[in-house]
């Protein structure tokens, strides 16, 4: 059966969410905010063209394995990304006994989106990765993050579950979907974020 691929760039609506399994894979969970920009007929007090967001889109994003742990070590609410992936749905049953469905990118690849954007960081592996002049910095594990969010025994499954020819095996839950911004809201919020935690390690920087 074909799948649809998707490349799309947004925001994150809140911090990634991270799961593992008794098997041994990672799962990590995010939603991203995304839209289309366009230029209005107005104008700011300087002349300059104002423009707006339309067609807004908030879309689950799942990705399995060391992509998982490097999503969750790596990303937090607000910050930009691109995301490339497969269109899928995913089906479960509600606590009624009804089927449910709705679509998900299930992504191979996830970046930090930097038209706007600068990032302060420091590699997450001491193996010949960190960069030159810097301290080396510990990389973050499957085991580190099993220790904060613990680990889930796996059963029957429903919906999606890991990636296609890795022998993945999920479990699909569904504790509802986080309360979605405003897109204006969000980029305001997270413009004052990235202001205040500039010297973090994971802080998106505003360019000029």
């Amino acid at each position: 059966m074909s799948q649809l691929p998707i490349t799309l760039s947004g925001n994150l609506t809140d911090d990634p969410v991270c799961k593992t399994f008794d098997t041994g894979s990672t799962l990590t969970r995010m939603r991203v905010a995304t839209s289309r920009r366009v230029r209005t007929e107005t104008e700011d007090a300087n002349g300059n063209a104002q423009w707006a967001d339309t067609d807004l889109l908030y879309i689950d994003v799942e990705c399995w394995g060391q992509l998982a742990v490097n999503t969750q070590a790596s990303l937090a609410k607000g910050m930009p990304v691109v995301v490339v992936g497969r269109l899928v749905s995913d089906k479960w049953t509600d606590a009624d006994g009804n089927s449910r469905y709705k679509h998900i990118i299930k992504a191979n690849q996830i970046a930090l989106e930097l038209t706007r954007f600068q990032v302060s960081s420091r590699s997450t592996s001491v193996q010949k990765r960190t960069l030159k002049g810097m301290d080396d910095v510990a990389e973050t594990t499957r085991d580190d993050i099993a220790e904060v969010v613990g680990t889930t025994k796996t059963g029957v499954q429903n919906g999606a579950n890991g990636p296609a020819g890795d022998g993945t095996d999920g479990v699909i839950e569904r504790n509802g979907t986080p309360e979605e911004m405003s897109f204006v809201d969000r980029q305001r919020e997270s413009a004052q974020e990235t202001q205040e935690a500039q010297e973090g390690q994971k802080a998106p920087v505003p360019v000029g």
